[in-house]
């Protein structure tokens, strides 16, 4: 789990909020979970409109960055996807599975504890990819401690059972009733990982009770990441346990299974984040030659020219629409095709028009790749533009 340090959010999102539904900056927020993203050395991020229920994600690859509605976990077994939890005082649950290689992250408030999630999670790992839950490795994050976790009405609101988990009179250890329902539902007690820290006693934390008891009600949220790396050398899974100031992850797999470190045979830790980093960078970037090829076969693929619409008159990919990044909300973007690709370029090396309008069509759930070089390697490769300064081309885009 990421602390709430080392991020670009204001107050009272600093810094590190992950959050896109609390009223901070989309493109900050974006900006936050991309340096997460290159921490992991993962492409891809997926998360959730998460409502305290119970119902689950199966994870594919039509799954990107619109956050889905009404979901509270996910299941995934696709290297390079990190499965986010976000959260200010409720736990993050992420489960491992080296055997059959699968992932899942879970979002357990206590209404969450209520609907058992975790049993239920489990479950559809089992249906989905016959995980045996002895094989299960399991991370409770820092969350709500049993030092602040008071239910005044808890009578009314938790089942009998859980009464016997009241360390103090109406203050509940939620971090021991997760670890029975794992272990109910058969995980192995000695492959349970609690973090053991109070996200409204520690600071270094997003805590929404903390922040009402302070009289405000805004705050951001916490980030839990797990993810199955791209590189080989093992089934790994991920997830940073304590950050700050700098980050450190914990692997929960078992030795035998982890990548090889510094000092050992194989690739070192470094070459994998780098090799993890440029497959990342080529997931999200095209270059001319494979646009054009994309136009030549009749591909889906929408080009779009971020810059001001004076540049755009001068000069354009031909094929392209104007569509300056600063224009991009959710509203002017609500009748795009969403089973479309969305290219974005500016004028080149420099620029980053295109870079600010594919993270605002990221953010509003669209597929978005980057021109690599934008407007200037398009000319020095070939290709024709349109406008009043157009060039003629000598590659062409006819077929």
């Amino acid at each position: 789990m990421f602390s709430r340090v080392g991020g670009k959010s204001l107050e009272p999102f600093s810094s590190l909020n992950i959050s896109l539904a609390v009223g901070d900056n989309p493109e900050t927020v974006c900006t936050n979970r991309q340096s997460i993203l290159n921490t992991l050395g993962l492409p891809r991020l997926v998360a959730v409109k998460q409502v305290h229920g119970d119902k689950i994600l199966l994870v594919g690859n039509q799954h990107s960055y619109a956050e889905a509605k009404g979901y509270d976990a996910m299941i995934c077994n696709l290297a390079g996807v990190g499965l986010l939890i976000q959260q200010a005082d409720c736990q993050a649950i992420l489960l491992h599975d080296p055997v059959k290689s699968v992932i899942a992250a879970i979002h357990c408030g206590w209404r969450g504890s209520v609907a058992d999630i975790i049993t239920k999670t489990i479950s559809a790992l089992n249906s989905h990819f016959a995980v045996n839950p002895a094989d299960l490795h399991a991370a409770i994050s820092p969350s709500l401690g049993p030092c602040c976790a008071e239910f005044v009405n808890f009578a009314s609101e938790l089942p009998a059972w859980m009464h016997a988990y009241q360390p103090t009179p109406a203050h509940f250890d939620f971090w021991a009733i997760s670890s029975k329902q794992l272990t109910n539902s058969g995980v192995l007690k000695e492959h349970i990982d609690v973090a053991g820290i109070c996200t409204k006693c520690n600071q270094s934390y997003f805590s929404f009770r903390r922040a009402k008891k302070d009289g405000n009600v805004i705050t951001g949220r916490n980030g839990s990441i797990i993810g199955l790396p791209l590189m080989g050398g093992g089934t790994v899974a991920e997830q940073t346990i304590h950050v700050s100031p700098t980050i450190q992850t914990k692997d929960v797999s078992p030795p035998s299974q982890r990548p090889p470190t510094a000092g050992q045979s194989g690739q070192n830790k470094p070459i994998i984040q780098q090799v993890n980093y440029y497959k990342a960078k080529l997931y999200f970037e095209i270059d001319s030659w494979d646009l054009a090829e994309a136009i030549r076969a009749g591909k889906p693929v929408v080009i779009i020219d971020t810059r001001c619409k004076e540049a755009f008159d001068l000069e354009h990919i031909p094929g392209a629409i104007s569509f300056p990044h600063r224009e991009i909300t959710e509203e002017s973007t609500a009748n795009l095709d969403s089973s479309a690709l969305y290219v974005t370029y500016c004028d080149g090396i420099g620029c980053n028009a295109s870079t600010k309008g594919a993270l605002r069509l990221a953010t509003y759930g669209f597929k978005v790749k980057e021109l690599l070089g934008g407007l200037d390697w398009w000319r020095r490769d070939g290709y024709e533009t349109e406008g009043r300064n157009a060039a003629s081309g000598t590659a062409g885009l006819s077929g």
